[in-house]
């Protein structure tokens, strides 16, 4: 036997001794909701003393078991070829993982409220996952040599990785959501060979880059919901010459917006869930974008939007240019995007007030525009409208939702 799933064994009180399967690979273990404790009697028999536990296992999940409270696991053998181990959905899980998961390379942890245990000696951990999951801790001072993908959320485990950040690792994306229970003005150093950036619902966390480090990788930041976000350094320019994606989400609070991650190097921008007068505010800042060839605008629906553009001048770079879900929009401005002389694609989406463009017609660059879900809009250009027809008959190619 290779594989083997238990789920729903409602009147299951202990889990059999599994670890006797010389040839198991995966186990999943799912809605054993009588079992409270997972002890040595999940690892072998009374008469299995010198057998190594679970030899072959490379797979194990446990997940949904209301009553769990404690896994007891102090044998240092068991699982010797385990690379992945998930937990979710164990609400009443406290403690502990094993000591040591020696092969181990992805490790998540997921809605586990109450868990609290050390993070085991992983020396071959990849991807570290703990989501909503209590008061994981990390002991080592340093991160697992081969750690590149590090996610956490809602726990307090961030605070205690701040000084394995500042140290030598081979973290390349790390994201970092819902953790504003952290000490205030956390510093974060951020890993040299990191490429992906993602801060989501934080407040009160600096991010400290070294003038000696650049970070050369670093090709994406997404920013959403936080406040009293920092980037600290004296020169961003030369501290991020890759940085080509950047996203803000839902910061309509931030306190500043981070302005020095504007780097010429920077193609695409991302602006979702942001109040127009957040927008407008920082508009300022926009001619650094002086390369930008992507532009995302997502508004919320409640947005008070009528006429865009209309008070903000738009990166003349931009090549492609999307607009998301105003919900009140009733005129795009064409004059106002007659400056875009590299405009290739416009991609116009969930405005259902939409119904009229104002202006002699859309950039004469335009190759392609994509409308979906402007039910008025579409409507006019099913049934021929003139006027909308002088305005972008000259578009190769129209893609609409309703034809």
């Amino acid at each position: 036997m290779t594989s083997l799933r238990l789920e729903n064994c409602t009147n299951c009180c202990m889990l059999p001794s599994l670890g006797q399967l010389p040839a198991l690979k995966k186990l999943y273990i799912i809605r054993l909701e009588s079992v409270v404790s997972v002890g040595d009697e999940f690892l072998k028999g009374d008469n299995c003393a010198s057998m190594i536990p679970f030899p072959s296992l490379e797979y194990l999940h446990f997940s949904r078991m209301a009553s769990w409270e404690q896994w007891h696991s102090i044998n240092t053998e068991a699982f010797p070829k385990l690379q992945l181990l998930t937990v979710s959905f164990c609400n009443k899980l406290a403690g502990s993982l094993p000591l040591q998961l020696l092969s181990l390379e992805t490790l998540e942890i997921k809605f586990c409220s109450l868990f609290s245990s050390c993070i085991p000696k992983c020396p071959k951990l990849q991807n570290l996952h703990a989501f909503k999951s209590g008061n994981m801790v990390w002991q080592e001072q340093e991160l697992p040599p081969l750690l590149c993908t590090l996610d956490i959320s809602g726990c307090w485990m961030l605070e205690s990785m701040l000084d394995s950040f500042a140290k030598r690792s081979h973290l390349q994306q790390l994201t970092i959501s819902d953790c504003s229970n952290i000490s205030p003005s956390s510093m974060i150093h951020l890993p040299p060979l990191l490429q992906e950036l993602n801060v989501q619902w934080c407040k009160n966390v600096d991010f400290v880059m070294s003038p000696t480090a650049p970070l050369q990788n670093l090709q994406s930041i997404h920013i959403g919901g936080c406040v009293f976000l920092k980037f600290i350094s004296d020169d961003m320019k030369s501290l991020l010459p890759s940085l080509r994606k950047l996203s803000i989400c839902g910061v309509d609070k931030m306190e500043e917006f981070p302005e020095g991650i504007l780097v010429p190097s920077l193609r695409e921008l991302h602006i979702e869930w942001c109040n127009m007068e957040f927008i407008l505010s920082h508009q300022a800042a926009w001619h650094l974008l002086s390369n930008i060839t992507y532009l995302r605008i997502f508004f919320p629906h409640d947005s008070h939007v009528n006429c865009f553009p209309e008070g903000c001048s738009l990166p003349s770079t931009l090549t492609t240019l999307e607009l998301n879900s105003f919900g009140n929009l009733e005129t795009l401005n064409c004059t106002g995007l007659q400056h875009l002389t590299s405009l290739q694609c416009l991609n116009i989406k969930s405005c259902p007030k939409l119904e009229k463009m104002l202006g002699e017609k859309l950039p004469v660059s335009l190759k392609k525009l994509h409308i979906q879900d402007c039910l008025l809009l579409e409507e006019k250009y099913r049934n021929k409208d003139e006027q909308l027809l002088r305005q972008i008959s000259h578009i190769p190619l129209i893609n609409s939702s309703e034809i």
